[in-house]
This record gives C-alpha cells, sequence and structure tokens, in this order.
C-alpha cells in the first residue's frame, strides 16, 4: 500500500510540473509573437528560443514525438536568427 501512495505521489508532482511548463511555453511563446508582431528584435528571438525549449521539454517529458519535432524545427530556426541578427 505504501508503495502505492509513492507511486501516485510521484505522478501527480510529474504531471503538474508537465502542466507547469506547458502554461509557462504558452505564455512565453505569445510574448515572442507580440514582439514579433511589433518587431522588437531581438526580444522577439530570444522569447522564441525559450518557448521552443520549454515545448520541446514538455513534448519530450510526455513522449509526444510530434510536438517534439516541430518545436525542434523551430528551434533551429530561431537559433539561426540569433546568429543572423548578431
Amino acid at each position: 500500500m505504501k508503495a502505492f501512495y509513492i507511486s501516485e505521489y510521484s505522478s501527480i508532482k510529474s504531471n503538474t510540473f508537465n502542466t507547469v511548463v506547458k502554461w509557462i511555453a504558452l505564455v512565453v511563446t505569445i510574448a515572442g509573437a507580440v514582439c514579433n508582431a511589433y518587431l522588437i528584435i531581438p526580444l522577439n528571438i530570444y522569447l522564441g528560443n525559450v518557448g521552443s525549449i520549454l515545448y520541446l521539454v514538455w513534448a519530450i517529458r510526455i513522449r509526444d514525438v510530434n510536438i517534439a519535432l516541430v518545436n525542434f524545427g523551430l528551434l533551429i530556426i530561431y537559433f539561426s536568427g540569433l546568429f543572423y541578427h548578431s
């Protein structure tokens, strides 16, 4: 019974962490899109990178290959923007 409780507690903690990462990624990604719309350079690139990294971490943790690949591709694009604007 005790082992089940520990397993259940660990699962709840993991789900909470995944939810927090997902929502932070959402806020950062939207902030990056707003900066992109108003041409706030290079903040839009930095926020895009952070948002993609957070979504990539979330996708890996929940084992969603499609979302992980999309965000890995976006990360490469945003990362190349850092060198272009430097």
